[in-house]
């Protein structure tokens, strides 16, 4: 996705991206409201034994984006979720999910 895209639709994170590996049209203009399908991955270390937590697979998350043409418009992001399994530096399961720059934890709407 390049920089005018992300401005156009209010993206500030730099690790969210377009998921058009899943979606023909990443960007789906519903005649009342226009869904941006989205999805965020990148390394991630424990925040406990520091090593890089393993790939766990995605959460769906809806979050409500700035209007365009005022229209209101929905992110639907696929957000990584990770997993650090025990070993002798971490004596317990440590799971995370992606977080998103500027939106606030659980602040999401209902699917």
């Amino acid at each position: 996705m390049n920089y005018s895209t992300k401005i156009a639709l209010g993206i500030k994170d730099s690790h969210l991206e377009l998921d058009t590996a899943h979606f023909k049209n990443a960007i789906e203009d519903q005649g009342n409201q226009i869904i941006v399908h989205l999805f965020q991955s990148y390394p991630l270390h424990c925040p406990r034994c520091g090593q890089l937590m393993l790939k766990n697979g995605f959460k769906l998350v809806k979050i409500l984006g700035p209007s365009l043409h005022y229209e209101p418009t929905i992110w639907s992001i696929r957000k990584q979720k990770y997993l650090c399994k025990p070993s002798p530096d971490c004596p317990q399961t440590i799971t995370k999910v992606a977080r998103v720059k500027d939106v606030k934890y659980r602040h999401h709407i209902s699917q």
